[in-house]
Parts: structure tokens; C-alpha cells; sequence
């Protein structure tokens, strides 16, 4: 863990430098989110960067550091406090830092009203030798559970019950129990979410590993119902000879063998 802003930040050393410097203007900048859950899995990409901080700083701090890397500033949102600044990596590609104010009365409290535990670890900046963690996730992340933060964290945000999908998939994670049955209960409310966020998300299910898998957890939870009721449907449709497997089956079998062919053509197919 002594290592982890170092290892997050190696592809960028500039940037650590960078927000350093800012050590004598403001008293805490944390590193939060899935930068952090990365660090501890090991992975290697460098992704975008969230820092959480006190409101009347996140504006200058944020300045600061764009015109410390020369890197482009803008305002995400002036009522919630929220900048982005975007620099470019050792490697060419550009990274997004964003820079918001705390959701709530201060760090532990932002942490508690997040999504899942596994995000919701942060680093200090100045002090970066630990992980703040009060929730657990580490744990939860070497178990391999996908915990919720909060009973209430899906209500707060139906969307959640398709990043957690995801999530799982992703990072081979199994859901837990409490978790699964909210995720049952709340998913009525995606009907309550805009169209694009449901479409930004789905596009980032898709474009993640075992499609078909995520499809047919999608219809366990409940989730195909409310997005893709003409995919629920193909449940029970037989089909007729030589065929074996009804129409819902027979369709996750020829997205799995798709999957196959475009890990053969990426190399990344294994037997």
C-alpha cells in the first residue's frame, strides 16, 4: 500500500508532481474511486483520475494543475463544483483528472455514499502510505464481493444495478447476497433513468467481457424486462427441428461463439 499513488501515478509522474505542489494551499486532496480499486488489483492501464477535496478549492486547485502540465481546464459543473483538467500520458494518451468538491460533510461521509465498497477507498495525497477505507472494500476486493455501500445505493441511482453487472464481469467478482436482492427490488427504477444514462452504460457493459453471461444475469435480475423487454420474450420459444435450444438460448449461444471469434481476431482467445 506504500506504493499505491506511486503505482497509480507512474505512466504520469508529472502529475504527481504537479499535485504536490499544491501541499501549501490546500489541507487534504484525495485520490478516490476506481484508480484506487485498480491499484490494489494491479493493473497496470492508467485511467482517469478523481480527486475529491473542500469545495472553495476545487476550482484553483484544479487551475493550478492544468497550468502546471499545461493541460486544458474547464468547468464540468459550477453548482457542484466540479473541474477537469486533461493532460497527456508518457504514452501519448490523454487523461482526464477531475477535481469535486465533497458529496457530503467530508471525506468519510463522501465515501459512505458512493456505490459499492470497492470504490469507495481514497488516498491523501500528502499522506500517501495508506488506503482510507472505512467501508471495507479491500477486504471485499481480495474476497472477490461486490458489497454495497448503503441499502439505499441503488434508489439513489438504479444505473448502479448495471455498473454492478459489469463490475462482476469485469473483475470476476460474485455478488453478494444483501446486494443481489436490492438490485432485484430496485430495478423497477430504471425506468426513473434517463434513456442516455442507461445507453452510456450499456455501451460500457457491452464493450466489457462475457457478453452473453452479462445478457443472461441482466434477465436473472430482472433488468431485460424494463431495457430489452424483445430480448425477455425469446424465453420459451421453441424452435423447430434440427434445432435444440429455444430461441433465448439458441441466441446467447451464437453471442458466446461471437465473442470467441473476436477474441481469436484480438488474440485474446483462450482454450
Amino acid at each position: 500500500k506504500s506504493l499505491m499513488l506511486a503505482s497509480i501515478l507512474r505512466h504520469c509522474p508529472e502529475v504527481y508532481h504537479a499535485l504536490q505542489q499544491q501541499s501549501e494551499r490546500t489541507d487534504h486532496l484525495y485520490l478516490v474511486g476506481g484508480s484506487v480499486r485498480d491499484a490494489l488489483l494491479g493493473f497496470s492501464e492508467l485511467h482517469d483520475l478523481d480527486f475529491v477535496m473542500e469545495t472553495e478549492k476545487v476550482k484553483p486547485v484544479a487551475r493550478r494543475v492544468a497550468d502546471s502540465l499545461h493541460g486544458a481546464f474547464f468547468m464540468l459543473d459550477d453548482d457542484r463544483q466540479t473541474a477537469r483538467v486533461i493532460v497527456e500520458s508518457n504514452e501519448g494518451q490523454n487523461v482526464a483528472l477531475d477535481f469535486s468538491a465533497f458529496r457530503a460533510n467530508g471525506l468519510e461521509e463522501d465515501l459512505r455514499g458512493r456505490d459499492f465498497t470497492i470504490n469507495a477507498m481514497a488516498v491523501d495525497i500528502f499522506h500517501p502510505d495508506q488506503v482510507i477505507d472505512p467501508l471495507g472494500g479491500a477486504q471485499h476486493l481480495h474476497d472477490r464481493q461486490l458489497v454495497l455501500c448503503s441499502p439505499s445505493s441503488f434508489l439513489d441511482d438504479p444505473v448502479r444495478i448495471l455498473r454492478a453487472i459489469r463490475l462482476t464481469l469485469n473483475l470476476e467478482l460474485k455478488i453478494d447476497k444483501p446486494t443481489y436482492q436490492l438490485m432485484q427490488q430496485a430495478v423497477i427504477f430504471l425506468t426513473n433513468v434517463s434513456i442516455e444514462r442507461q445507453r452510456d452504460e450499456i455501451f460500457r457493459l457491452f464493450s466489457g467481457k462475457k457478453i452473453s453471461t452479462a445478457v443472461r444475469l441482466m434477465q436473472q435480475v430482472g433488468v431485460l424486462h424494463i431495457i430489452f423487454p424483445e430480448l425477455d420474450n425469446l424465453q420459451g420459444v421453441q424452435q423447430s427441428s434440427p434445432h435444440v435450444l429455444d430461441v433465448w438460448d439458441h441466441t446467447l449461444a451464437a453471442v458466446q461463439e461471437l465473442e470467441k471469434i473476436v477474441q481469436l481476431l484480438t488474440g485474446e482467445y483462450v482454450e
